[in-house]
């Protein structure tokens, strides 16, 4: 059965109410009163500012046909382009304090990571064409170390005091250091207990092709083998990325813990694992497009040098510390990202409201 006819020179519907319609036109966002006019009765600009202002307005109108709090500060769902324009607004507001957070945890560890390759890289001579270039080879175990500490405790722990951040900066409080890490603090082994059960469910996915390719076999048939496992593997193992994302957000908002807070992560993702799945994309693309423009610009300042023991290990070191940077400053924004998907999903399943997720992030839980 149809649904019932857009308002004249709507481009979208967000939502429809008992009465009135909140949508946008070419020009911005408009409210409709369908029974009354056919223009749009208030248009706002198409600005995250707009938009607040919109859903406001609509709220407003809809309250007063159910009573003087109906609908009062409830979240308004979003698409995933203002996820991204609201995102941006927090990040610019709260730099300071998101970069800091960061920081804490970004730096030390690619410090020591830095140090660690530094102490033990070995500088091989290979063929490059017609000349022999300096080629840097890091132990497996190295490698190893650095992959798990980042991926098991400084991104899940990190994660956990950009979630109280960013919410508090959604409530209108200014975020602290403090704050944000005592609270990730408190819940730190819930918050690695699900980052580690999360991580290995993706990882499962992708065990058959990792077991083919790091067997005996050398031929081209057992190579093909394993790059086709892989890239099946790599479908389920996205898909089961996607639908945990929000583990983190569920332990320090809701106080969840383990596979209750996976589950009721896939509870909010399922419905929207597109618009979760290109929210995230398109955040890393922004923070992955600047460092990769960065490497490149430090990779050219040695295409014309002698590569010398020294000048490998200085490149290394500038590598390091440029991927720290970009990290620490962009790597807030992607956090704001998950954050507002979250709230989203939570908005639009559960009538989440603001006055709600005060209490449930108040600083003494």
């Amino acid at each position: 059965m149809a649904g019932p006819e857009p308002p004249i020179g709507a481009v979208a519907i967000d939502y429809r109410g008992a009465r009135y319609v909140l949508g946008r036109t070419a020009h911005g966002y408009a409210i409709w009163d369908p029974g009354a006019e056919a223009a749009p009765s208030r248009v706002f600009p198409l600005t995250a500012e707009g938009w607040a202002d919109a859903w406001r307005e609509y709220q407003a109108l809809e309250a007063a046909l159910a009573g003087p709090r109906a609908g009062e500060g409830a979240i308004p769902p979003l698409r995933v382009g203002q996820i991204m324009v609201v995102a941006f607004a927090l990040y610019r507001r709260h730099f300071r304090v998101l970069v800091a957070i960061a920081g804490v945890v970004v730096i030390p560890f690619y410090a020591i990571s830095l140090t660690l390759i530094l102490a033990t890289v070995r500088l091989v001579p290979e063929r490059v064409g017609l000349e022999t270039a300096l080629t840097p080879k890091v132990p497996a175990w190295v490698d190893a170390v650095n992959n798990v500490v980042l991926y098991v405790f400084v991104i899940p722990f990190l994660t956990g005091a950009m979630v109280t951040a960013v919410a508090w900066a959604l409530l209108d409080r200014r975020p602290t250091l403090g704050e944000a890490y005592g609270r990730a603090a408190r819940r730190a082994h819930s918050v690695l207990w699900v980052s580690l059960l999360a991580g290995l469910a993706a990882f499962a996915a992708l065990v058959p092709g990792i077991v083919v390719a790091s067997g005996r076999g050398d031929s081209e048939q057992a190579a093909a083998m394993a790059v086709v496992l892989i890239a099946l593997g790599l479908v389920p193992a996205v898909f089961l990325g996607i639908r945990f994302l929000f583990g983190t957000s569920v332990v320090l908002v809701e106080g969840l813990r383990g596979t209750a807070a996976l589950r009721r992560s896939w509870h909010l993702v399922r419905g929207l694992t597109g618009k979760v799945l290109g929210g995230l994309l398109l955040s890393l693309l922004v923070m992955f497009a600047v460092l990769l423009l960065l490497v490149i610009l430090v990779l050219a300042f040695v295409v014309f040098r002698d590569l010398t023991d020294a000048t490998v290990r200085l490149v290394l070191a500038i590598l390091s510390v440029v991927t720290a940077i970009t990290v620490t400053v962009l790597g807030p924004y992607v956090n704001v990202v998950i954050v507002l998907l979250y709230l989203d999903a939570r908005g639009r399943k559960e009538g989440l409201t603001l006055p709600s997720l005060a209490g449930e992030v108040d600083p003494g839980g």
